[in-house]
């Protein structure tokens, strides 16, 4: 997609489009070791985890704990939590121009990615 070799790019991947506490102490240690200048946030098309968060919340149970935390998350990134609320180290980096965030858009079907900031 971004016509990078292996080990070219510092890749943090979840459902849905959202990070958890690990996924960001991922990023702020790509960011403090100085191996990346920008975070591109990636969305696509047809996204199982976010249909799944537009339906009827399920009923818990002991099998779908990590799921609902998963829904959940997800609901609370359409309010508009975001990297630079949760880590001052984005934040900083960010502010500082050493890091840059490009949000885009991938298209299953054509391969495309569509840059939206």
């Amino acid at each position: 997609m971004f016509r990078q070799n292996l080990g070219d790019i510092f890749v943090v991947r979840s459902a849905g489009n959202v990070t958890d506490s690990l996924g960001i102490a991922s990023i702020e240690y790509a960011i403090i070791k100085g191996w990346t200048q920008s975070i591109v946030v990636l969305a696509h098309e047809k996204c199982g985890a976010v249909e799944e968060a537009m339906k009827p919340r399920p009923k818990p149970d002991p099998d779908n704990h990590n799921l609902l935390a998963l829904i959940d998350t997800i609901h609370a990134s359409f309010k508009g939590t975001d990297l630079q609320n949760r880590s001052p180290i984005i934040r900083r980096a960010i502010q500082g121009k050493k890091v840059s965030v490009v949000v885009g858009y991938y298209e299953l079907k054509s391969g495309r990615v569509a840059v939206l900031k």
